[in-house]
């Protein structure tokens, strides 16, 4: 898509993908892609966990599992 103001091509999808991903970020959920492509780079020898166990982990630790709050 062209923009009338300023002449430049833009693709909507991408732009879409960006602002789901920062709309994640600012509630706390965690984003198991860059999590993969973390292990796959960074620690190609270590185990990936499931997006189920991902997700539980990141809420355990966000969330403090095992602890009692009063809120």
């Amino acid at each position: 898509m062209i923009c009338r103001c300023f002449g430049q091509s833009f693709d909507l999808a991408a732009i879409a993908r960006r602002a789901a991903a920062a709309a994640d970020a600012m509630v706390g959920l965690p984003d198991y892609d860059i999590y993969a492509a973390h292990m796959a780079s960074t620690h190609p020898e270590g185990k990936l966990m499931t997006r189920e166990d991902f997700f539980r982990e990141r809420q355990a630790t966000r969330y403090g599992a095992g602890r009692m709050r009063c809120c």
